[in-house]
């Protein structure tokens, strides 16, 4: 008879401990929500589909400089070897397969959206232009300019930068009617735009007389889905 009742006498006396445990802990709160992220950590929620729409529109009528990031790129990576060449691929790091898809899905989604690019311009090292040739095809150029700065070297982020800025001066006041693609780095990017890129990530700026940069905003390819969505139906 006494096995009978010891069970839940034995759970009746968890029950009580747990209960006691709890309230002595204070309060139960549920863990919060974590915000929905894109594949670059920034929150998908808040942007208005219209600054999109905006984006599109502008590139559209041309005259724009659209600085791209190489795509993503292999994790665990290699370091950058500067005493090889700029082209050796074995030397740097180096798209993954998933940058390699996203630069090729860039490039639908700029075809689609019928953005006209008139010239493209790559830094040299492989991810770039393998990143270049993804979104617009074998047409494009490289000049070391866009190069990556080499932390150890002379060719520091500022000297790069300058590198960089002087070829937008030579670029300025940008191509009527169509848009330059320019595929470099983040960093060099970052310091002459004040926008942080993720890998595949493109800032839209105007170019003035002189080189001077105004931002008109920046995207991820695939934030525009839903417009080239639209587009492929109606075609």
């Amino acid at each position: 008879m006494k096995s009978r009742f010891l069970l839940p006498a034995l759970l009746s006396r968890f029950a009580l401990l747990f209960a006691a445990m709890v309230l002595a802990a204070g309060p139960f709160h549920a863990a919060e929500a974590q915000p929905v992220t894109g594949r670059d950590g920034k929150p998908l929620a808040g942007v208005p589909l219209d600054a999109f729409r905006d984006m599109i529109a502008a590139m559209r009528q041309g005259g724009l400089v659209m600085l791209i990031r190489h795509e993503r790129t292999e994790l665990p990576s290699r370091e950058d070897d500067y005493s090889r060449s700029d082209t050796d691929c074995r030397a740097q790091r180096n798209l993954s397969v998933a940058g390699t898809a996203g630069a090729a899905e860039s490039g639908v989604v700029f075809r689609a959206l019928e953005i006209p690019v008139g010239r493209v311009i790559a830094s040299p090292m492989c991810r770039a232009t393998e990143t270049a040739r993804g979104m617009f095809g074998v047409g494009y150029e490289t000049d070391r300019r866009m190069l990556h700065q080499d932390p150890d070297g002379a060719r520091n982020l500022a000297v790069a930068s300058a590198e960089m800025r002087e070829l937008l001066v030579e670029l300025a006041p940008g191509l009527p009617g169509t848009n330059i693609a320019l595929v470099g780095h983040g960093g060099m990017i970052h310091q002459l735009t004040g926008v942080q890129l993720s890998e595949g990530e493109v800032v839209l700026v105007r170019l003035a007389e002189g080189g001077a940069v105004t931002v008109v905003g920046h995207f991820l390819p695939s934030d525009l889905n839903p417009f080239v969505r639209d587009a492929l139906k109606a075609n």
